[in-house]
């Protein structure tokens, strides 16, 4: 009977452990921190990150030192100028460009050829392209190949600007035929699964690097078959939620940091400004041409906010009960508008001025039909617009839109060009423009004698990778593609 009873106890006991262990089996796992995903699952995220790449702290001190804000409290009134920026302020969004960026579209591009599904992969490569191509059109010479390999490649070479350019180009490519095969494009924020519009895009960013690199007549090209009309645009989907889906510009200006940045003297403001509010004489507006609407989009001209006469248009419909600023909600990535530009100015450039008059009026038809972003706001408070055709004579020598330049076509590459200064506000691709061009259009400068060439390599690197570019270049370096 005692056998019994042992018998049946160890029974007893290896039963408890065996409900136990089912009952505790992957206890260990946290939902909220998983260790893997789908491709479908992580491509949102690399939306995301990709989003507040081209969003966020690099935007706002590019755009303070290029006129289109000015610092006015604490921290941002040395960072106003490039004079007041050290190698840490590039840490974060450095980061972000290859960890939140780079190194998740490589993973879903290597699950989603395991899954066989190309449009996804297409899509992860496009969104590796943006990034990695706003990153070099920044600093010049970056890792690419290297990057985001840590067991093979602890420290990533850096790669010269031309190549970087050259094979993003390569990958594109590679990216359109993944479109043209098979698959789907699942929690897609930007384009709701559009096969169409990602090749747009991808045809657009090929155009716009092509700018970077001097080759304006692929640039034309890409334009064409890329992004140029109102439904192919592409605008970061921010929303209203505090913490998660803010615009960061929104963020930073309302809740975080008000009074940090405004615009008061800005450069920009001034140039669209029809009123004449600061008595600068700036104003583009012409007998053609009427700013106010695209301005109040801009720019809100209350000279009592903050004691500054201009401040970034932040309002927005969910928490001002106003139409959306070009800073309260969705702010544009890549719109037609820069495609029909970009055809402007390769014509231009190769001397083709009949031509270019006509691209440039067809860009400004765009506006005048829907493009530009401020026509919700115009409709609401009747905010004027007009962007009449230009003629031959109005760039000849005494024409509305020839300011002392000595030849037709000069007056017409500076027109385009001051055209995608006022039409980027905050935009880092018209950093890209103030450079390439050695400041055609004549900004002011703020500090030193000339504009900033580049970034500085963020402290992270400096501290960590011995492959960084020695001596290392300051802002007055240009990088090797504007050289």
């Amino acid at each position: 009977m005692k056998k019994i009873f042992k018998y049946l106890l160890l029974a007893l006991i290896a039963l408890n452990i065996s409900a136990c262990e089912s009952f505790i089996d992957d206890m260990e796992v946290d939902p909220n921190n998983p260790g893997d995903a789908t491709a479908a699952r992580m491509i949102e995220g690399v939306m995301v990150a990709d989003m507040f790449v081209h969003t966020g702290d690099l935007n706002r001190l590019a755009g303070m030192w290029m006129g289109y804000f000015t610092g006015a409290d604490r921290q941002y009134l040395t960072l106003d100028t490039w004079g007041g920026s050290v190698a840490a302020d590039y840490n974060n969004t450095w980061g972000n460009i290859y960890t939140g960026v780079v190194a998740q579209a490589r993973i879903v591009q290597e699950k989603a050829s395991t899954e066989n599904n190309l449009r996804l992969r297409g899509v992860a490569k496009i969104l590796e392209a943006h990034a990695l191509g706003t990153t070099a059109q920044l600093w010049g010479d970056v890792p690419n190949t290297e990057a985001n390999n840590i067991d093979e490649f602890p420290n990533p070479a850096y790669e010269s600007q031309a190549s970087v350019y050259a094979s993003l180009q390569t990958l594109l490519n590679s990216a359109l035929a993944d479109l043209a095969g098979v698959g789907s494009i699942p929690n897609d924020i930007f384009y709701g699964g559009s096969v169409a519009n990602w090749s747009a895009f991808a045809h657009s960013l090929k155009a716009r690097y092509f700018v970077h690199t001097g080759d304006f007549a692929n640039a034309e090209t890409e334009a064409a078959l890329g992004i140029t009309t109102l439904s192919e645009e592409l605008w970061a989907p921010f929303g209203s939620t505090f913490g998660a889906t803010f615009n960061p510009y929104y963020d930073f200006m309302v809740y975080n940091r008000p009074g940090y940045m405004g615009a008061d003297g800005a450069y920009a403001a001034e140039l669209l400004d029809p009123y004449d509010l600061s008595g600068s004489g700036r104003s583009r507006s012409n007998p053609k041409t009427n700013e106010e609407a695209r301005f109040n989009w801009n720019y809100l001209p209350y000279y009592e906010i903050y004691a500054a006469g201009y401040e970034p248009n932040y309002l927005n419909d969910f928490d001002w009960a106003e139409p959306n600023g070009k800073f309260g909600l969705e702010f544009p990535l890549y719109t037609a508008g820069e495609s029909l530009l970009i055809i402007a100015e390769a014509r231009i450039r190769a001397n083709d001025v009949a031509g270019a008059i006509a691209a440039y009026n067809n860009y400004r038809t765009y506006l005048e039909n829907g493009g530009g972003g401020f026509h919700d706001i115009a409709s609401a408070y009747d905010y004027a617009f007009q962007y009449d055709p230009y003629v031959l004579a109005d760039f000849q020598a005494g024409g509305m839109v020839n300011h002392g330049q000595a030849s037709v076509a000069e007056a017409i590459l500076f027109e385009i060009m001051e055209e995608r200064y006022v039409s980027m506000v905050g935009e880092l691709e018209a950093f890209s423009d103030w450079r390439r061009s050695d400041n055609l259009i004549g900004v002011p400068v703020k500090f030193g004698t000339s504009i900033p060439e580049r970034f500085l390599y963020p402290q992270v690197e400096i501290n960590t990778n011995p492959n960084v570019p020695s001596p290392l270049p300051d802002f007055s370096t240009p990088t090797p593609v504007n050289q």
